[in-house]
């Protein structure tokens, strides 16, 4: 299992570190890091509801607007669907992936959390039974992985 690999390694603004101050924003992003944690414990001990509130309540805080932000969330989408498809929530977990996508660049200036959401939702095709949406993703993906930074 790939997912929760992602798991929080972001790191706050040296700013609001170097003033001392956090901002409920910035805070959120220590509470999201404890969060990952302890979904993945849950994940491996086969609680995959108790992982998914985490991981929803992820989805639902306010976080700084910079690209380790941005990542924290797109990995947050990208967990809450392998859980949801673990789950078989297959349409959740297509929803769940295919909105990560907005946060992770566009195909042409990839990243590699958007490969990984394109990869999530060809596993999420073939669990529907379409092989060749399946392959559409996989394609963009590898595409994807070829080009990320």
């Amino acid at each position: 299992m790939a997912i929760l690999a992602l798991t929080a390694l972001f790191f706050l603004p040296s700013s609001a570190l170097a003033q001392g101050g956090m901002s409920a924003a910035e805070t959120n992003v220590l509470q999201a890091e404890k969060m990952f944690q302890e979904a993945k414990r849950h994940v491996s001990s086969g609680q995959y509801r108790h992982a998914e509130g985490l991981l929803g309540g992820i989805l639902s805080m306010a976080f700084p607007g910079d690209d380790s932000a941005r990542q924290l969330k797109a990995g947050a989408h990208v967990s809450l669907a392998e859980v949801q498809l673990l789950q078989n929530k297959l349409p959740e977990a297509e929803s769940t992936a295919g909105g990560g996508l907005y946060l992770t660049g566009s195909d042409a200036n990839p990243t590699y959390l958007r490969a990984e959401l394109l990869e999530m939702l060809a596993r999420i095709a073939d669990a529907q039974g379409s092989g060749d949406r399946a392959s559409e993703f996989r394609t963009r993906a590898a595409a994807c992985r070829g080009r990320s930074r």
